[in-house]
């Protein structure tokens, strides 16, 4: 699907704002309100849009500890990595899971009720024999720039 400058302008409008209704999503990219609408709902139906969030602020939030852990996996088959795939997805506890490339394999972010539910989880991952070599943990103490609108703008 090709995208162009509206499609562009639409998708950044509703990620910085996804309660805008059809209306001023419509004024803001100057569209008539129908084609606006058939422009949203083609960006979803090809996936460009995959869904509409709150941004909650978690330090609003008591009891609870978030830990990023670095994963390095014991083998690089492909069936290695759908394994550890599928087991993070399921996991309640995972709220990001990213595969890179380099000395590690994986970036995984845990919100847990406690530290002691933080262990208990990757203890219980390290039983399921899900391929994870070594793990590093990181306890994050303070968000600095949390995740926010991207650049959706050509040439950038």
């Amino acid at each position: 699907m090709h995208l162009d400058e509206r499609d562009l302008r639409i998708m950044a409008a509703l990620e910085k704002d996804a309660r805008l209704s059809n209306k001023d999503l419509a004024d803001h990219i100057a569209l008539s309100p129908a084609a606006c609408w058939e422009r949203v709902k083609r960006l979803e139906k090809n996936g460009f849009i995959v869904g509409y969030h709150a941004a909650i602020d978690d330090s609003q939030l008591l009891g609870f500890s978030k830990v990023i852990l670095q994963v390095e996996l014991k083998n690089h088959r492909q069936v290695d990595f759908t394994k550890f795939e599928a087991f993070m997805m399921a996991e309640d506890l995972v709220v990001r899971c990213t595969a890179v490339g380099g000395d590690i394999d994986y970036f995984v972010e845990v919100v847990a009720n406690s530290v002691n539910q933080f262990q208990e989880a990757v203890d219980a991952w390290l039983e399921a024999d899900i391929g994870i070599k070594k793990y590093y943990s990181y306890f994050v103490t303070k968000d600095i720039k949390r995740p926010q609108v991207m650049a959706l703008k050509r040439g950038q």
